[in-house]
C-alpha cells in the first residue's frame, strides 16, 4: 500500500483516491435509507408522548427555560428546522445526520485496518439498526440522540488513532457534551470515552503511547466535560436555585422504588421521617394512584380490572408494565398538588422519597438493578433477531454457513493443513476488527444501559439505543467467517 509520512514521520496510508470511493458509500446510503422510509412511511413526521414537551420549549425566558425538565439540545433543533423546512422535514433530516454518523464510523473502522466488507457492513447496520427503524420518524430524542452517540463513537476512534490530539479532542468532547444536551441519559459516554481512551492501543505500532500518557490525555478530556457539565450545572444554580443538569430523573425512579414497597411499608417510611412534606406526598400518591387506577380504560397500557401490584419480589416485567402508569398517575400529579408552579421543588421532594425508600430496603434496589440488566440483555437480543432486515441477514448467513460447512467439511483437516493455518489475530484471519468492534459495541452498551436500569426499566427504545453497535460487530463476525471459509473452499 501506497503511504504517505506525516509532521512526526509516521507512515500513514494514501487515502485520497480510496475518499473518492469510499464518498459512493455515504450516497448509497442516503440514497438507500431515504427510498426505504419513503417506501415504508418513515418520512412522515410522528409525534408521540413527549413530543409537545420539546415544541413548546419556552426560549423566552432564561429562568423558564433552566426550569424546563429538558434539556435544549433537540428544542433548538426542531426550532431550526421548523423555521426553515417545517417539522415535515425532521424525519427526512434524522435519516441523513444518521447515514453521516455511520459514514464517519465505516471510514474510521477502514483506518483501522477492516476490509472494505467490514466497513460497507457496519454502517448499514447501524442505519437499518433497531433504533431508526422505530424512531427515526419520532419528534423525539430517540434517533438523533443515538445518532450524535454514533459520532461521538467515531471521533473517539480517530482521537486514539492520531494519538491523542488536541483537535480531535475538542471534536469527541463537542459530539458527547450534544449528545448529553440532546439527551441527559448520554451522561455515561463521558466514562465510555475514558476507558476505551485507555485500554485501546492505535494501529500503528510506530506510535503506542505509554499508559501515563494514555491516563493524562483521558484525564484532560474528562476534566474538560466536568468543567462544561459544570458550568451549566452552575448557571442553573444561580438562576433557578437547582444544582443540577435538569429537574428530571427522580420522577423516573419513582416508578421504581414506589412498586418496591407495600402501601404499609411506604407510610412507615413517610412516619419516620423527619420532614412531614413526605408524609404529604406519601398520601397524596396513594391517592393519586387510587383514582389514577380507577379511571383506567381499555385504551392504557394496564387493561381495565387490573389492580396495581406493589411490594417486594415483583417481576421485572411487572415493574416494567406498571412503570409508566405509577409515573403519570401517581408521582407527577400527587407532586403537582403539593407545588403546582414550582418544577425544581416538585423533583426535589420525589428525590426525597425515593432515598427513603432505597436506603430502607437496598436489597431490593439491588435486586433490581441485577434482573434489570439481564432483561436488557435478552431483550435487546431478541430486538436484533427480529429486526425484519437483520433477520434476513440471519437466514441468508445460516443458509451460507451451511452450504459451506457441507462443501468444505472442516473436520476432515490434517495436521499438515493445521500447520499453515494463520494465526488467531492476524490480518489474514481477519479477527483484528472483529475484536475491534467487539470492545467498542459491547462496552458501549454495558456503560449505556448500566446507566438506565439506574432510574428507568431497559424497554426497547433505551436498551435498542445502547446496543446500536452491537450488529456491526456480529454481522461483520458473520461475514468474515464466511468470506475465510469461501476462500479456504477455493
Amino acid at each position: 500500500m501506497d503511504t504517505i509520512v506525516d509532521n512526526r514521520g509516521l507512515a500513514l496510508p494514501k487515502t485520497d483516491r480510496k475518499n473518492e470511493r469510499h464518498r459512493s458509500l455515504l450516497a448509497i446510503l442516503i440514497f438507500a435509507s431515504l427510498t426505504f422510509a419513503a417506501a415504508t412511511g418513515r418520512l412522515t413526521p410522528h409525534h408521540v408522548d413527549d413530543t409537545p414537551s420539546y415544541l413548546a420549549y419556552p426560549f423566552d425566558s432564561l429562568s423558564s427555560a433552566l426550569n424546563s425538565i429538558r434539556t435544549p439540545g433537540y428544542p433548538l433543533v426542531l426550532q431550526s428546522l421548523q423555521r426553515t423546512a417545517g417539522l415535515a422535514a425532521v424525519p427526512a433530516f434524522q435519516w441523513i445526520v444518521l447515514c453521516i454518523a455511520a459514514w464517519c464510523f465505516a471510514m474510521e473502522l477502514r483506518q483501522w485496518k477492516a476490509s472494505r466488507l467490514a466497513m460497507w457492513v457496519s454502517a448499514f447496520a447501524i442505519v437499518f439498526g433497531c433504533t431508526s427503524l422505530d424512531h427515526q420518524s419520532t419528534l423525539a430524542t430517540d434517533a438523533l440522540a443515538a445518532t450524535v452517540g454514533v459520532g461521538t463513537v467515531a471521533s473517539t476512534l480517530r482521537w486514539i488513532r492520531r494519538g491523542h490530539r488536541h483537535i480531535d479532542a475538542v471534536i469527541m468532547i463537542s459530539a458527547a457534551m450534544f449528545a448529553i444536551m440532546l439527551r441527559p441519559a448520554y451522561l455515561p459516554i463521558v466514562v465510555w470515552i475514558g476507558c476505551v481512551g485507555i485500554v485501546l492501543m492505535p494501529p500503528l505500532e510506530a506510535f503506542s503511547p505509554t499508559l501515563k500518557s494514555r491516563v493524562f490525555s483521558v484525564t484532560r478530556v474528562w476534566a474538560c466535560c466536568g468543567l462544561l457539565l459544570l458550568g451549566w450545572m452552575t448557571m442553573r444554580w444561580m438562576v433557578v436555585d437547582d444544582f443540577g443538569l435538569l429537574p428530571f430523573g427522580h420522577q423516573n425512579l419513582a416508578g421504581l422504588t414506589l412498586q418496591m414497597v407495600s402501601d404499609e411499608e411506604l407510610k412507615e417510611i413517610a412516619k419516620e421521617d423527619s420532614d412531614p412534606m413526605t408524609m404529604r406526598l406519601v398520601n397524596q400518591v396513594l391517592a393519586e394512584r387510587h383514582r389514577g387506577w380507577a379511571s383506567l380504560d381499555s385504551g392504557s397500557e394496564l387493561p381495565l380490572g387490573d389492580s396495581f401490584q406493589p411490594g417486594p419480589g415483583l417481576s421485572t416485567m411487572t415493574i416494567e408494565r406498571q412503570w409508566n402508569e405509577v409515573i403519570y398517575r401517581a408521582a407527577v400529579p400527587a407532586s403537582f398538588h403539593l407545588y403546582p408552579s414550582d418544577p425544581v421543588t416538585r423533583h426535589r421532594v420525589i428525590g426525597h422519597l425515593n432515598r427513603q425508600i432505597v436506603q430502607r430496603y437496598p436489597v431490593r434496589y439491588l435486586r433490581w438493578l441485577a434482573l434489570a440488566f439481564r432483561r436488557a440483555v435478552w431483550g435487546t437480543a431478541a430486538n436484533i433477531l427480529m429486526n425484519p432486515l437483520f433477520f434476513c441477514f440471519w437466514l441468508i448467513a445460516g443458509f451460507f454457513w451451511i452450504a459451506n460447512v457441507i462443501t468444505n467439511q472442516p473436520w476432515r483437516v490434517n495436521d499438515r493443513d493445521n500447520r499453515h493455518k494463520p494465526p488467531l489475530g492476524s490480518e489474514d484471519s481477519k479477527s483484528t476488527i472483529v475484536t475491534l468492534l467487539a470492545v467498542i459495541a459491547i462496552s458501549y452498551s454495558v456503560v449505556m444501559v448500566s446507566f438506565v436500569v439506574l432510574t428507568s426499566p431497559p424497554l426497547g427504545r433505551f436498551a435498542d439505543a445502547s446496543a446500536i453497535l452491537i450488529p456491526c460487530w456480529l454481522m461483520t463476525w458473520a461475514c468474515e467467517a464466511l468470506l475465510a471459509g469461501s476462500e479456504k473452499a477455493a
